[in-house]
């Protein structure tokens, strides 16, 4: 009779959005080396990440002060189970809601020589994010165009974004 038995581990602190690949070798100490690899099926795996906004909401005026709001389950909940829904409401519609992100950069007098000198020892690095609620956006390189904030903004459901660089 065969015997199966199951091996696992949780890889803790790994990052949602990004695809992770496995492989697993066995040691039992012969020959002080771990036997061939096997390959995890699939292939690779993308970790959580955000649901999809939910589908088809509808709201529906049930007296002359109250409404009832639904929808529909998001098209795919991000590999994870969804906990909760938030609904926000605005009585001003014709008003546009603005919000402005400042980012600044500062050197350290040692840059500023450097960057003044060679424009590579200066040059911008880094990443950052940008949350709303509580969203956050994927990792925005530090050099990244007007086009990049915005696509990375409206990828969290932030809505129509206008981005500008100055």
């Amino acid at each position: 009779m065969n015997t199966m038995i199951e091996y696992g581990v949780a890889l803790n602190g790994i990052m949602k959005s990004v695809r992770y690949h496995a492989t697993v070798s066995a040691f039992n100490g012969v020959g002080g080396a771990y036997g061939p690899a096997a390959g995890a099926s699939p292939a690779s795996v993308v970790a959580s990440r955000s649901p999809d906004p939910p589908a088809a909401l509808r709201v529906e005026a049930l007296s002359t002060t109250s409404a009832l709001v639904q929808w529909d389950a998001p098209t795919s909940n991000g590999g994870d189970d969804i906990s909760s829904f938030e609904v926000q409401y605005d009585g001003n519609v014709g008003a546009a809601e603005v919000q402005a992100v400042r980012i600044t950069v500062a050197f350290d007098g040692a840059d500023a020589v450097n960057a003044a000198s060679s424009p590579e020892a200066g040059s911008l690095r880094g990443a950052l994010y940008l949350s709303y609620g509580p969203r956050t956006t994927r990792q925005i390189a530090a050099t990244a165009t007007g086009d990049d904030v915005k696509q990375a903004l409206e990828a969290i459901g932030t809505g129509v974004v206008a981005v500008s660089k100055s």
